[in-house]
């Protein structure tokens, strides 16, 4: 493994991050050691190096890094009420990976769905990023919109 950074492979990471923020009860913050235990597995993924993975490796640690920043800003700023509120959320949250700095709103569009249409070309032009990232995916995949759940009543997860 050629990888600097982390001794840990970057999936191992973001797999027990996605473990530590699924604890029961850590949404309403009742388990402190649990609360702190997701911390701590989150802040190790700003040690994640990238390099040499593949694209599916990336695909996977990118769909699980999603889900792990959609619970963190329901840890912090509470699940969103409104539609208004779920846009606005996309930008609040944001992680360092790889030396990248990326929002919700940046991971998802800029790095899962890189290489795919935007949903109304007229709305993307103005809606969303356009910051290009290193280990963005070069394939686009239909069924990224089957594995990404942002939390809402109406998302089909």
């Amino acid at each position: 493994d050629d990888r600097e950074g982390s001794s840990v492979h970057p999936l191992t990471l973001v797999q027990n991050a996605l473990k530590q923020v699924l604890v029961p009860n850590l949404v309403d913050m009742v388990d402190k050691a649990a609360l702190r235990g997701f911390l701590d597995a989150a802040s190790e993924l700003k040690s994640a190096n990238l390099t040499g993975l593949s694209e599916i490796e990336k695909a996977a640690f990118f769909i699980n890094l999603y889900h792990v920043m959609i619970m963190h800003g329901f840890l912090v700023f509470g699940v969103p009420a409104t539609v208004f509120e779920f846009v606005n959320h996309f930008g609040k949250i944001a992680y360092e990976v790889d030396d990248d700095i990326m929002s919700l709103k940046e991971l998802e569009h800029n790095i899962i769905r890189a290489n795919m249409k935007s949903p109304s070309q007229f709305i993307g032009r103005f809606v969303l990023p356009k910051q290009v990232y290193k280990n963005a995916l070069r394939k686009g995949d239909y069924r990224f919109n089957f594995a990404l759940n942002c939390g809402s009543l109406s998302n089909p997860g």
